[in-house]
């Protein structure tokens, strides 16, 4: 377990930092990704646009229980060159998620944001074609070495007092590299969960929105949505960073699934052997991450 959880850690930071001459959202930007990172031009690549007029509402997507997440603790928030990333210091209680159809609990391993140039783009999902000024994913990892990613978007709205923290914090880490410890409370940055779960997510099996985009995780994105001024938006737009997110990318076959029955979803659930093949996949990629992460570090040495 401890092996995985440092494997996960290095690829979404040590990774990325290792290839900075090799990837980036610029000059050698998403199109350019699959060259050297062949997974990104996979088939089950992420994000994607939710839509909700081909979501397939299943019954088996119960609500998800966050764990720890109204505990005060301490974090690192880095600016590590691709994103303004969130990592606990040594907590004292976990926070997890569990419950919809998960058959194993995932704890959280870090949280980042993506963003644009303007409040009418910066989100890596869609919902039904649209795009938010901002994106939050929070990374889980369970003991059998899975991911799972939850997704939550910004709307532009009125200010939200209980960014603060984290607006304050993203404001002293403009540079590659800076960091800060701060105390932070998950709630603060994250909608209402009950709220959350009544208004249902969606789910699909997807990647990594890095390279090397490896396949195999399980996405979760919510509807719900989060209030975030323009000028609070302020703080990530004097990031050096600039604009962080990749474009969506096709379905090819896969199933979007949804929580909640709406208007204009298609109604069939899914066969829970479809379900179990998603799953398997997902463990299969534990060893691509592993070999992926090994190389890496071969390679720095």
């Amino acid at each position: 377990m401890k092996l995985l959880n440092v494997l996960v850690v290095i690829l979404y930071s040590k990774l990325s930092l290792a290839n900075v001459n090799v990837w980036n959202y610029r000059e050698h930007g998403p199109d350019e990704w699959p060259k050297e990172f062949p997974q990104c031009g996979g088939k089950q690549q992420s994000p994607i646009d939710l839509d909700t007029t081909i979501a397939q509402f299943n019954k088996d997507l119960k609500p998800i229980n966050f764990n720890n997440y109204d505990q005060n603790l301490l974090w690192n928030i880095t600016n590590d060159g691709k994103s303004i990333y969130g990592r606990m210091i040594n907590p004292s209680l976990i926070p997890s998620i569990n419950g919809s159809n998960y058959r194993e609990t995932f704890n959280l391993i870090q949280f980042h944001f993506h963003w644009g140039f303007n409040p009418y783009q910066g989100s890596e999902h869609r919902l039904n074609g649209s795009k938010y000024p901002l994106e939050i994913h929070l990374v889980h990892q369970s003991e059998s070495g899975n991911l799972a990613v939850i997704g939550f978007f910004y709307r532009l709205g009125r200010t939200n007092v209980k960014l603060k923290e984290i607006l304050d914090a993203a404001g002293q880490t403009i540079f590659k590299n800076d960091m800060i410890a701060i105390n932070l409370n998950l709630v603060h940055i994250l909608p209402d969960f009950d709220e959350a779960n009544k208004n249902g997510y969606f789910r699909y099996m997807g990647s990594l929105t890095i390279p090397p985009c490896t396949e195999g995780l399980i996405w979760t994105v919510f509807r719900q949505t989060v209030s975030i001024s323009e000028n609070q938006l302020v703080k990530f737009y004097s990031n050096k960073l600039e604009s962080n997110h990749r474009d969506v990318q096709p379905l090819n076959g896969r199933i979007l699934q949804i929580s909640v029955r709406t208007s204009n979803s298609r109604l069939p659930p899914l066969k829970q052997q479809q379900q179990h093949k998603y799953f398997q996949l997902s463990q299969q990629n534990v060893r691509k991450l592993s070999a992926a992460t090994n190389q890496q570090l071969q390679a720095q040495n």
